[in-house]
């Protein structure tokens, strides 16, 4: 990370090993073989001190919504908050595609009866072109609750709304890989299942097939809120008279959301280099494991379009070797000597051991991937794939320079909303895999 960006703004651990998906694929989208099921998203935001961040809170008057921030705080734990309880019965995730964070794209697959595969054109549960498939505008597949499975097996994704503020200055945000030390930094990883064997239980590492196809957006309008909002704040409990007005204007559920000025939209991708399965770039080229491939998500319009402008890609994340430390299977086969464990499933021991014994503190055991510099640099090699070399030769860093979250202004919160779903584009979102966890840990970091 450059000299001018490496003052930590905020550090933001995103919680998400609740998460199970069971999927099945055609093409290159998942989709979902079975229930989607996940077990609570745990989710706790912290500030270096110098950005503080609060929940999103919600008043509504005659039928309308207001939004405002709750107290701020250098930290908080939205599993707190009774306003993010849904994030504790989301149905889970299956894959769709978004370049914009406003137009969320589920898949549609061919059936018995359409034309095409009549004709012999096409087969029944192929996947359809993307410029058919079903472009959800209103949030309509968004934090679907356990008891709409059957929708969530089309396509689900999360979301959420938090405020930051910079009381010390103007910043910009960016995706941070932390400093180095002290388990900071951004990752996605796949926790991995219990395995029964012949001598015990010990763990596997299923849980790459899904970590190398998430994404985590964040979708940011610094556009003044006119409306009501400031006022309703004004008269809440949470109110600070060093804040005279609000930014960031999104539609709730169910409303279309429109693309406004000011818009930004900002895309991570961890784990680029990651390919735990044999899979293939749009002109049948296989991708290596160690290799980066370009991924277009779907446009407004239907069509895959390049993201370079606001992507940052990090390297592959991976857990500790034995040779760096206690390693997560030490870790795992300690915890069976317990008393507890001696009749359990592995199922059982799974959730045990990341819920219970973990307390779903993983970081210490793992290793965190660099990011690419600069994006532009990676798109600017013309190649797809990039080869192992070709990313040896590119500048890291703990955050790419050139994909900005958004620019703080001092003393003007922000509302951000941010996303978590599988890219359906992805290459790797292909193949078939048991019920897998991952999790997630972000930070925020930024500078003038």
């Amino acid at each position: 990370m450059s000299k001018k960006y490496t003052k930590l703004i905020a550090a933001v651990a995103l919680m998400l090993a609740a998460f199970t998906a069971l999927i099945v694929t055609s093409y290159a989208w998942l989709t979902l073989s079975d229930s989607p099921v996940a077990e609570g998203i745990p989710i706790a935001i912290g500030g270096g001190g110098t950005i503080l961040i609060a929940p999103d809170v919600t008043q509504t008057v005659d039928g309308k919504v207001y939004h405002y921030p709750g107290a701020f705080k250098e930290q908080i734990n939205f599993s707190q908050y009774k306003s993010y309880e849904y994030l504790k019965t989301s149905a889970g995730l299956s894959p769709v595609s978004t370049a914009d964070g406003r137009h969320w794209f589920i898949p549609t697959y061919y059936s018995a009866m359409d034309e095409q595969v009549l004709s012999g054109e096409a087969v029944m549960g192929q996947i359809k072109p993307t410029t058919q498939h079903i472009n959800d505008s209103t949030l309509l597949y968004a934090n679907l609750p356990e008891e709409q499975l059957e929708q969530a097996r089309e396509g689900s994704y999360i979301y959420l709304d938090f405020w930051v503020v910079s009381p010390g200055g103007d910043y910009k945000l960016r995706v941070s890989g932390g400093d180095g030390y002290n388990d900071t930094g951004s990752f996605v990883i796949g926790l991995p299942n219990v395995q029964q064997t012949q001598d015990g239980f010990q763990l596997g590492n299923d849980g790459d097939r899904v970590a190398a196809s998430v994404r985590i957006g964040f979708l940011t309008n610094t556009n003044t809120i006119r409306d009501d909002s400031m006022h309703y704040y004004l008269q809440s409990a949470h109110y600070s008279d060093a804040y005279s007005s609000l930014r960031g204007n999104y539609e709730d559920p169910g409303i279309y959301s429109n693309d406004l000025p000011g818009d930004r939209f900002t895309i991570y991708e961890p784990n680029g280099d990651l390919h735990p399965n044999t899979v293939y770039n749009t002109l049948g080229e296989e991708i290596l494991d160690g290799q980066y491939a370009i991924t277009k998500p779907v446009g407004k319009d239907g069509s895959p379009i390049s993201v370079e402008d606001r992507l940052t890609v990090q390297l592959r994340n991976h857990w500790l070797p034995e040779e760096y430390g206690l390693t997560l299977e030490q870790m795992f086969q300690t915890c069976l000597t317990g008393e507890l464990t001696k009749n359990m499933s592995a199922q059982e021991l799974e959730r045990h051991f990341y819920f219970d014994y973990l307390q779903q503190q993983v970081s210490p055991y793992m290793m965190r991937g660099k990011f690419i510099n600069r994006t532009a640099d990676l798109y600017g090699l013309k190649s797809n794939p990039v080869t192992q070399e070709q990313l040896q030769s590119l500048g890291t860093s703990y955050a790419t320079e050139d994909a900005i979250i958004v620019e703080l202004e001092k003393n003007v919160p922000q509302r951000i909303r941010m996303f978590v779903w599988l890219e359906g584009q992805d290459p790797d979102c292909v193949g078939f895999t048991d019920s897998v966890r991952f999790c997630v840990g972000l930070e925020l970091a930024g500078g003038k």
